[in-house]
This record gives structure tokens, C-alpha cells and sequence, in this order.
């Protein structure tokens, strides 16, 4: 026993230190020392009464404090590198139903790279707008796509970027995917089709389209984490009142 307590006081003194402040708050526990020596019934001396159990019970309680965090922030934690959709806004003006998005994007290094090297990468934004209807299935008022192509020229050291078959200059990647992360008046719907006031249902996404690569690099690709990129599905409502339409 004697020897117990010499190991603990030699190789953990900090740790009896805070065990030691957290008894002044706490009726209920004691130092491991005291532990040791009058068999205290409070839990911590059984995790520390053997040396080797110190660090597992440690462990726990690391990662105990770190769920507790996580659960009480919910689901507002977002990694820093995960794309999504940040807004959607529905503008209907000359008769079309426009759609702006702003979306949060960055794409690894080894994507960079394999971009800087000529590899033409492109990312697509599927949209749809539904009708909701309690006695059948939905409506599908609107199924659209967009795909913008992002290109590096090695020889004039320039970036170009566009979709379909306009395409424009760039100084940067980054500049590049600036066009992608910021949609501007996306042509997804005729008024036409859109009831007035009526409330519609919409989701879009963005996504790295490994579908458009050369065939060697779709092999690659779908063995490589580095080119599965998408945003989740970003949900939206809206309705359109007469005064929007044409006149």
C-alpha cells in the first residue's frame, strides 16, 4: 500500500492536485491518497486504485466531456470544409422564375492540383420545383440542371470557366469558383406553369460531376474520396403573386 502511494504521489501530482481542489467543492470526494489510505467511497478511487486504469478512466472522461459538447450544440456544429447550400432566393421577373444561391465550397488540395495540371473538373446544381398535392403524388413543376466547366490552359496560364457554351476568362481558381459558389439569375421555371399564390416546394444541391471526366479519371475517381464532393439537398418555399407577373 505504502508503495502505491509513493507511485501515485511521484507520477501523478497534478492529477491529485485537481482531485484534491474538486474535494474542497464536493463533500462526496477525496483525494487518491486519502483513497488509498481510508478507503473512501467515492468512485474516483476505484479508477485510480491501480495505477493502470488511470489512463482508460481518463480517457472516458475526455471523451464523455467532448460528447457533452457536441450534444449540446446540436446540430448547428458544421465542419469547416463541408459544402452546402448557405441561401436560396426565388426571383420571378419577365415572365421566369430565377433562382440565386450563395453556396459554401472548397475543394481539397489534391483536386487543386489535379485542376492546375489541365484536368478539367466541372460541378452541377440540380433543382426542382414541386406541387404538393394530399391526394396524389406530387407535381413536378420544374426537374433543371446546370454544369460549369472550369478549365486551366497551361500555355497562356489561364483559367476559364463557363457553362454551356459560354465561357469566360479567370485570373485564379478561386476566381473561377466564384461563379459556381455564387448562382445568379438561373433560369429554372416558367411563370407559366406556376399557379398565383400558390405555395411551391423546391430543393437544390451542387455537385462534383465525375460523370463529364475523361474515362481513365472516372475510373479514379470512383476510388478516390477526392472527387465525391456534393452539397446536401438545400429545401425552399415560395409562391408567386400576380403582381410578379408580366403585364
Amino acid at each position: 500500500m505504502d508503495f502505491s502511494i509513493r507511485y501515485l504521489q511521484k507520477r501523478h501530482r497534478l492529477y491529485m492536485t485537481v482531485i484534491n481542489h474538486g474535494s474542497q467543492l464536493h463533500s462526496g470526494l477525496c483525494g487518491p491518497v486519502q483513497a488509498l489510505q481510508a478507503g473512501c467511497g467515492s468512485v474516483l478511487p476505484q479508477a485510480i486504485s491501480r495505477p493502470g486504469t488511470y489512463w482508460s478512466w481518463l480517457l472516458r472522461l475526455i471523451v464523455a466531456l467532448i460528447m457533452g459538447v457536441l450534444l449540446a450544440l446540436g446540430p448547428n456544429v458544421v465542419l469547416a470544409n463541408e459544402a452546402q447550400i448557405q441561401t436560396i432566393n426565388p426571383v420571378a421577373r419577365d415572365g421566369k422564375l430565377y433562382l440565386d444561391a450563395d453556396i459554401q465550397l472548397d475543394i481539397s488540395g489534391d483536386l487543386r492540383n489535379a485542376a492546375r495540371k489541365g484536368i478539367p473538373i466541372h460541378f452541377t446544381a440540380d433543382a426542382e420545383i414541386v406541387s404538393r398535392r394530399w391526394w396524389w403524388f406530387d407535381k413536378v413543376v420544374a426537374r433543371k440542371q446546370v454544369t460549369w466547366r472550369i478549365v486551366y490552359n497551361a500555355l497562356t496560364r489561364q483559367w476559364r470557366v463557363g457553362a454551356g457554351d459560354l465561357s469566360l476568362p479567370e485570373t485564379s481558381l478561386d476566381d473561377a469558383l466564384s461563379r459556381v459558389r455564387h448562382i445568379r439569375g438561373w433560369v429554372v421555371a416558367d411563370l407559366d406553369d406556376i399557379n398565383t399564390d400558390q405555395t411551391y416546394d423546391g430543393r437544390l444541391r451542387l455537385r462534383l460531376d465525375t460523370s463529364l471526366l475523361a474515362r481513365p479519371f472516372q475510373i479514379d475517381a470512383l476510388n478516390s474520396s477526392v472527387w465525391s464532393l456534393s452539397t446536401p439537398w438545400k429545401n425552399f418555399s415560395f409562391s408567386i403573386s400576380e403582381d410578379a407577373r408580366p403585364h
